[in-house]
């Protein structure tokens, strides 16, 4: 689904915007591999995978798709299959492989990346990204980033860190669940801090600012993946995620994922676990059990931080040595000031997965 986008004074540019005002001169010449999907979109809606295609001397050769497949409707393994406007065939990265194999990358000269992320640790486009990179390097075949925004904005950093033990698909990188960073400025992270030492450009945006929420960027909301509808889900994703491995229901497949929450035992709201947010007045599943759930809302986005909550995230941020990691690879970083009332998302504490089996086995 699609919402309107509201009027920016300045309207961002994304990487594909500013890589097409440029006639894709770096392309020029270039048998391209795309990985995309259906939120790679210019500011008037055409699609990465027509320009790219349609771009003088250039040759799409591949399109890629990530989790969700390319149109980004799928909530399970993404087979490979045949764009129906092109007729290219398009290889799966969430299928049987999760990394673009030799067979992939023969006869490509570049791989370019334009997805949007949400901002979150465990959204698994950052490991898609990573992997292609990674594969790219041993064959020495350069990878381009088409930079989008960061649309929870990139100036906060919320949430613990995840152990180096515990890395995997869906935390590709040790970082705080909010991380604060686009796409393209994660690309050169992983570069440096994993020497993965591929031959990485990042096609920056113009005209976005490092406070900047997503529906002051003048651009079209398109849902990333099924269940992230709008930007007051993708706010509360950080936080309401960040506990979905335990016996809690956060309302996938509903009208409002992230956006209620519900828990199995005790009074069926996870009372005794701190799930105590909102009104309980719905009722969904968990496991096949039916469960209370309690609302959750976005009251404000800009609210006061008192000091104690600063210090706390200023504690994680500097024992993860998140802050200086991030400040090194993250464009103009120090050349946006703080906004005067900063603004926050709801981070709730890992306190319930710790002292909860990590059942993933809710809605």
């Amino acid at each position: 689904g699609t919402a309107p986008a509201p009027a920016a004074a300045v309207p961002v540019l994304t990487g594909l915007d500013v890589l097409r005002a440029g006639g894709f001169a770096a392309l020029k010449g270039k048998r391209v591999g795309l990985v995309t999907n259906h939120t790679g979109v210019a500011r008037d809606g055409a699609t990465t995978i027509d320009l790219v295609r349609a771009a003088k001397d250039v040759s799409l050769v591949r399109p890629f798709s990530p989790e969700h497949g390319i149109r980004g409707i799928l909530d399970a393994s993404v087979p490979s299959a045949t764009d129906e406007k092109t007729g290219l065939p398009i290889q799966s990265l969430y299928g049987e492989t999760r990394r673009p194999t030799a067979a992939m990358l023969d006869g490509l000269d570049v791989v370019v990346i334009d997805l949007q992320d949400i901002g979150a640790r465990f959204y698994t486009y950052m490991t898609t990204t990573a992997y292609v990179m990674e594969e790219a390097a041993k064959r020495k075949l350069p990878v381009m980033v088409l930079d989008r925004p960061n649309p929870i904005n990139g100036f906060q950093v919320e949430g613990p860190t995840i152990d180096r033990a515990a890395l995997a698909f869906t935390s590709y990188f040790p970082m705080p669940v909010r991380h604060g960073m686009t796409l393209g400025e994660l690309a050169r992270l992983f570069n440096g801090e994993n020497r993965i030492g591929a031959d990485l450009t990042v096609v920056a945006m113009k005209n976005w600012s490092r406070d900047e929420w997503f529906d002051s960027a003048g651009l079209t909301w398109i849902n990333p993946s099924p269940n992230m509808r709008n930007l007051n889900e993708a706010t509360l994703y950080p936080g309401i995620g960040a506990i979905e491995g335990s016996n809690v229901s956060v309302g996938r497949g509903t009208d409002t994922p992230f956006g209620q929450g519900g828990a199995t035992g005790g009074d069926g709201v996870g009372r005794e676990s701190g799930w105590v947010v909102g009104e309980q007045n719905t009722v969904g599943s968990c496991g096949g059990e039916a469960v209370g759930r309690r609302q959750v809302r976005v009251a404000t986005r800009r609210a006061e931080v008192s000091s104690a909550g600063s210090a706390r995230r200023a504690t994680l941020e500097g024992r993860s040595a998140w802050g200086g990691t991030r400040k090194k690879w993250s464009a103009a970083f120090t050349s946006t000031p703080a906004p005067s009332s900063p603004t926050r998302s709801l981070i709730v504490s890992d306190t319930i997965c710790k002292t909860r089996a990590a059942r993933s086995r809710c809605v």
